[in-house]
């Protein structure tokens, strides 16, 4: 009898368990495995995809991004789609294309890839061109690519477990390479802007880094 008994408090205690797991993330999201993410079903540009994960992220009161180092999290759940990664060499680039690569991710600003580097895994022989410098998944592989070449299919947002109160991360001009300037020499890379009415620059600033 008590052995039962002992058995039957053992299994209830691993449904409550197990229930706790499934309600880990927020209604909507879906839990890759310790990391929850977020599927918005429409078609956008690289842009626009980041603009949806802050609106999404403001609307639930969390703060979500595109996944950079999870990025392979959502080639495993969601291996029929074209999404956007946060990997990025937007601002420094490296004669060695495997090197130079950065992440969207916050709490990150000091990641940076080497040419040696293994922790981003591509496909094939990417990446492969020294002015493709956004990631992308086209179903199961991982290319680089221009962030105006093609829109995708879908957004995957991730949940941040940082709070922008967390304080705020340094941007050093001429690290890990110098930048001759802080404005893109590629004239086919657009870029996305934000208009803010501020008194002064220093306020803008603020505004701009707490969002």
């Amino acid at each position: 009898m008590i052995r039962n008994q002992a058995t039957i408090y053992i299994l209830c205690l691993l449904g409550v368990l197990l229930r706790q797991r499934e309600a880990v993330c927020p209604v909507d999201f879906l839990d890759a495995g310790g990391v929850c993410l977020l599927r918005v079903a429409r078609g956008v540009t690289y842009y626009e995809a980041h603009q949806i994960c802050e609106q999404e992220g403001q609307k639930r009161g969390l703060r979500l991004f595109i996944p950079g180092r999870n990025a392979p999290k959502m080639c495993s759940y969601f291996s029929n789609l074209i999404v956007f990664t946060g990997y990025h060499a937007l601002l420094n680039r490296s004669v060695n294309l495997r090197a130079g690569w950065r992440v969207t991710d916050p709490g990150y600003a000091r990641f940076v890839t080497t040419a040696s580097d293994t922790t981003i895994q591509w496909s094939g022989a990417e990446p492969n061109n020294q002015l493709e410098a956004i990631s992308q998944f086209r179903y199961r592989l991982h290319i680089d690519d221009t962030p105006e070449a093609r829109n995708a299919t879908d957004v995957i947002c991730e949940i941040s477990s940082r709070s922008p109160q967390d304080g705020l991360e340094r941007f050093e001009k001429n690290w890990p390479y110098q930048l001759n300037s802080l404005f893109l020499q590629d004239s086919s890379i657009a870029g996305s802007f934000q208009t803010y009415a501020a008194l002064t620059l220093f306020t803008c600033v603020l505004r701009y880094v707490s969002r």
